[in-house]
């Protein structure tokens, strides 16, 4: 059986150049993720099921390479948003009860 290959032409090439950005170090591929999740408003219990199809096809979303990465990054990120969430509510508590330090 042979196998057309135009079919599997691609039309638009630049997709295919910005997918492979080049990141001085992985910690900058990393922030580079980071920021499309926020961008994309990703909360800190979104799983990962739910969020891979708001984020997939974006050109930051190649920044990191493996899915295990990729998933990391998601957690790390949970984990700050969910930090600097709790403070923020506590220093809501803290306005309410008139106090200017807790």
């Amino acid at each position: 059986m042979k196998v057309d290959k135009s079919q599997f032409r691609v039309e638009n090439s630049s997709y295919l150049l910005k997918a492979h950005k080049k990141y001085e170090s992985l910690s900058a591929a990393k922030k580079a993720f980071q920021s499309l999740l926020r961008d994309k408003r990703i909360g800190p219990n979104d799983a990962w099921i739910s969020v891979l199809p708001k984020i997939a096809g974006q050109e930051r979303y190649d920044a990191l390479k493996k899915v295990e990465d990729k998933k990391l990054a998601l957690r790390e990120y949970q984990e700050e948003l969910k930090l600097k969430l709790k403070k923020k509510k506590e220093e809501k508590k803290c306005v309410k009860k008139g106090l200017s330090k807790c």
